[in-house]
């Protein structure tokens, strides 16, 4: 791929001057601080030595626009002789050699307006074809996170994303599979109960389906990959997909999509999650489906429901303020699920779940603490599938508390459905 030419050949120090920068200035629009005196200085000598990276340079300057750049920031584009008022000069700077159609988006963008779904569909199809530049590759994904994606350009991203899964002939069955979609960069410090989860699920006689990939930040520690590989899952073929006897159907991003796993570690590079971080969790060979996902702030759990109710799939409930916008819910305060459904006549309805919080409101930490907690997670979800094995108990309260939750949603669903 011509993105991934280029690798990191900035010196550490000058890589974590950059990290720092795009963690401050990549927030979004209202939410990004500006750069201190110190960092500006600093980014500008690793710029001068040459030791930053031209992909990590395009995602701070489309950053540092959008964001309104201060008197001091205002330097670092004097550096690359660029105008900081001027959205052409700066796509054209991004977007020296790409297509005309592609530089109009990013234009449209920096002025921080939006995109149609086609025109999202076209950007996100050619970022994943291969062909375009590292400058592009850093400045769209960045560009789109700092305004914030609506409805329509979630839904054009999600059908360029879609487009690069191989076939996979999953046997459809009449009730719905179970799709859990957590996070694919994971947590640092809590808990995934996912494949208890989904172990309780196939019990219940549902079939399941999750997809993983490696970490592509920016967090690190656990992730569901990461956590299925230490308990010895079984992920499937995409030629005769078979499911885990345990976990139900497991595929690898990379099996199913070698395109988009080519951006897990440019991912990684920009430091922020991108439209990539919402999208991926739609990602399934499976189209009968109740994916079951999560979000920490409402007003994506909303974005979600919207995406799913126009793309047509037929059911998605979402968990808000799960730890560290995970699946867990630790059950020390009430939870809302945001919830969308395709009735038998054709129509989306949206409901929402308030679930007290449980009685016995577990304790602190709740989280993982000390050395290897990856190791620690699989431990725990060994012991919760063993006969008479025991977890630390606020983990314990906290499965119990997600399942019934869980299990709340479905039902509502199911009886939307009509099955």
């Amino acid at each position: 791929m011509v993105m991934l030419a280029e690798t990191k050949s900035g010196s550490e120090d000058a890589l974590e001057i950059i990290r720092e920068a795009l963690n401050i200035s990549a927030s979004g629009i209202k939410s990004s601080r500006d750069l201190s005196e110190k960092l500006v200085s600093q980014v500008i000598e690793a710029l001068s030595g040459g030791k930053i990276p031209e992909f990590e340079s395009a995602a701070l300057l489309t950053a540092l626009y959008l964001k309104k750049p201060s008197r001091g920031e205002r330097t670092i584009f004097e550096f690359f002789s660029l105008n900081p008022d001027d959205p052409v000069a700066l796509a054209e700077f991004l977007l020296e050699n790409e297509p005309l159609q592609f530089k109009d988006s990013l234009i449209k963008l920096l002025g921080a307006g939006h995109i149609t779904a086609d025109e999202a569909y076209q950007a996100g199809s050619y970022l994943l074809s291969g062909s375009c530049g590292l400058r592009a590759a850093a400045a769209f994904p960045i560009a789109l996170r700092m305004r914030h994606e609506n409805r329509d350009e979630l839904v054009g991203l999600y059908r360029a994303m879609h487009e690069t899964l191989l076939r996979v002939n999953i046997k459809e069955c009449p009730t719905p599979l179970i799709q859990l979609a957590e996070p694919f960069d994971g947590t640092n410090h809590s808990p995934f109960i996912t494949p208890y989860l989904a172990n309780k699920f196939i019990e219940q006689g549902f079939n399941t389906i999750m997809v993983s990939s490696p970490s592509p930040g920016p967090k690190e520690a656990i992730n569901l990959n990461r956590l299925l590989t230490e308990l010895g899952a079984s992920f499937s073929d995409i030629n005769s997909p078979t499911p885990d006897q345990s976990f139900g159907y497991l595929f690898k991003l990379e099996t199913l999509s070698p395109r988009l796993a080519d951006w897990v570690l440019l991912r990684k590079r920009l430091v922020k999650r991108t439209f990539f971080a919402a999208v991926e969790k739609f990602l399934s060979p499976a189209k009968n489906r109740i994916l079951i996902t999560s979000v920490f702030h409402v007003p994506y759990g909303e974005k979600l429901v919207e995406l799913a109710e126009a793309i047509a799939l037929p059911a998605i409930i979402v968990s808000v303020g799960g730890l560290e916008g995970s699946l867990t819910l630790a059950g020390n305060k009430n939870s809302r699920l945001l919830a969308g459904v395709r009735t038998q006549v054709g129509s989306y309805k949206r409901f929402e779940l308030s679930v007290s919080a449980a009685a016995d409101k577990p304790l602190e930490p709740l989280k993982l603490q000390g050395r290897n907690i990856l190791q620690q997670n699989r431990d725990i979800i060994g012991s919760l599938l063993s006969e008479g094995g025991s977890a630390p108990l606020w983990i314990e309260k906290a499965c119990a508390y997600s399942l019934k939750a869980y299990e709340e949603g479905i039902n509502r669903v199911m009886e939307v459905i009509g099955k």
